[in-house]
């Protein structure tokens, strides 16, 4: 395994080019809206690759491991991974894998935020306990929690590839059902988190962020945009915070920023019917030229053929 570093450019990789960059081409689903938001697959149906290079995502992914075994390098950790175990990524979150063994076995999903924004209780999902910064990615399982898990895995599978016209309700439910039993495992295995640490620190700067969203009415403005500003209200200098972020998970408190930013933008361009000028306004820019040129280097498209 090749060392990383955070200097070194690190591709990032999209779920809707998922099936194209890990599958043979005669298993290539067929595309629909669905497949864009969510997809689930056997292991052993990848390529056969030992190595994965670093990379982020801009999905997450659960992996149940039932055989095979191998070493999963997830931010600046290296973690072993042995048969009865899940593997958890976070978007963004920089990781590599490498298997050593040649046989690998079990199911994996991988989603959008947007396919699941939140969960029952209203939290975006990279707030969950189990996917917050310096949480374990890798959970042991008992056999018996293996098996039920994939049951789970398989009745997703058997929806993701029916023809039912309600078959991402049914799949959400599967879904939100599994992240309640891994955050069941994950808590009986979680070790108190160190104080004012930098995943800590880190943490913290995440909440503060998304408890900014969403954007409800055109009244509600995002009043913090900048590094400076959510280093104030944590009482810290913006080069540690900056600092803390990257050591953390790898990006900026700006790249952080940028992210959600756009990313509500994309939700209020297709949900709501605003100008794009009010929602510029709302998200924190002044100048709707501004908004439209960051939006389009973001996205690759402009506000309104976004929302068209």
């Amino acid at each position: 395994m090749q060392t990383k570093t955070w200097t070194e450019r690190i591709p990032q990789y999209y779920l809707r080019h998922f099936a194209a960059d890990n599958l043979p081409a005669d298993r290539w689903p067929h595309p629909t809206r669905l497949h864009d938001l969510f997809q689930i697959y056997e292991r052993n149906h990848l390529r056969c690759r030992n190595y994965v290079q670093w990379s982020r995502t801009d999905y997450f992914k659960i992996s149940l491991i039932t055989e095979g075994e191998g070493r999963y390098y997830y931010g600046d950790q290296t973690y072993p991974v042995r048969p009865n175990s899940l593997m958890l990524t976070v978007p963004s979150q920089v990781k590599a894998w490498e298997a050593t063994t040649e046989e690998q076995e079990g199911y994996f999903c991988v989603f959008t935020e947007e396919f699941l924004p939140h969960t029952e209780e209203g939290r975006p999902l990279h707030l969950l306990p189990m996917f917050r910064i310096g949480a374990s990615p890798v959970l042991s399982l008992t056999p018996e929690e293996t098996g039920y898990f994939a049951q789970l895995f398989r009745q997703m599978q058997e929806e993701f590839y029916g023809e039912h016209d309600d078959r991402a309700d049914a799949i959400r439910i599967y879904l939100r059902l599994m992240l309640l039993m891994i955050r069941r495992v994950a808590g009986d295995q979680s070790e108190p988190a160190t104080v004012n640490s930098a995943a800590d620190l880190t943490n913290r700067f995440l909440e503060m962020l998304a408890g900014q969203f969403p954007v409800l009415s055109v009244e509600q403005q995002v009043r913090l945009t900048t590094a400076s500003q959510f280093a104030d209200h944590l009482a810290v200098h913006p080069n540690y915070l900056n600092a803390c972020v990257k050591r953390a998970s790898g990006r900026t408190v700006s790249e952080h920023i940028r992210d959600v930013i756009m990313h509500e933008a994309g939700r209020l361009l297709i949900q709501t019917s605003w100008p794009v000028s009010v929602i510029a306004d709302c998200l924190g820019f002044r100048d709707v030229s501004y908004f439209s040129r960051a939006y389009k280097e973001f996205s690759g498209r402009s506000p309104r053929a976004h929302r068209q």
